[in-house]
C-alpha cells in the first residue's frame, strides 16, 4: 500500500474516490433481496460479517491502489477514529472464474491466522450485497520496489535490513 493524504470529501463525508457502489448499497438492499455469497464455504467463513452499509462503520478516503478484483482505500473506523485500509472486492469480479473465491478464502485464512510484525494484520471482514470488504492495518510507505528506485544511495546494510525483514516474515509463514 502507499502513502495517502486525506482528500476532498463529498457532502456525506466520504472521500471523492470512494467506490460508487458504496453509496448505493443501502438503497438497493431495500428493493432487492440479499445476494448469496458467491463461494458456498464463504458463508461459514470465520468472522465474515454482513452489513447493510459499510459507511455506517467506516469513512472511506482516498484510493491507495487498484487491482484486477477491486481497490484499496484509506479509511477511518467511525467511533474510534482508527486509520486503516479497506480492500473493496466486487462480488461480480469473482464470477469470472470459480477458483477465484476459493483463492480469496485461502488468502484470508492465512492472513487471519498470521500474527507477525512484518505481515499485514486483518482487522475485520465484511460483506454487503455487492462487495467483500477486507479491513487491514494501514501500511504507509509505498511499495518496496518504488522505494528502491527512489533511493540514490542503497548500500549493503540497508539491503541486509530489508532482506532480513522479508526472510523473517517468510520463515514465519512456513513454520
Amino acid at each position: 500500500m502507499g502513502n495517502c493524504c486525506p482528500g476532498s470529501k463529498d457532502e456525506q463525508g466520504r472521500g471523492l474516490n470512494a467506490p460508487s457502489s458504496l453509496a448505493s448499497s443501502r438503497n438497493n438492499s431495500i428493493l432487492e433481496p440479499r445476494r448469496r455469497t458467491l463461494a458456498p464455504n464463504m458463508k461459514n467463513f470465520k468472522n465474515l460479517k454482513f452489513v447493510e452499509n459499510v459507511l455506517d462503520f467506516y469513512s472511506i478516503g482516498d484510493q491507495l491502489g487498484k487491482g484486477s478484483f477491486g481497490s484499496v482505500n484509506k479509511c477511518v473506523r467511525l467511533g474510534s477514529n482508527t486509520e486503516c485500509a479497506i480492500k473493496v472486492i466486487g462480488k461480480e469480479s469473482l464470477n469470472s472464474n470459480p477458483m477465484l473465491p476459493v483463492l480469496m478464502m485461502n488468502e484470508l485464512q492465512v492472513l487471519q491466522k498470521s500474527s507477525h510484525p512484518h505481515i499485514m494484520n486483518v482487522n475485520e471482514l465484511l460483506e454487503d450485497d455487492d462487495n467483500y470488504y477486507i479491513v487491514t492495518e494501514l501500511l504507509e510507505g509505498g511499495e518496496l520496489f518504488d522505494r528502491l528506485l527512489e533511493v540514490k544511495n542503497f548500500n549493503e546494510p540497508k539491503a541486509a535490513y530489508i532482506v532480513k525483514q522479508v526472510l523473517l516474515a517468510l520463515n514465519y509463514m512456513h513454520s
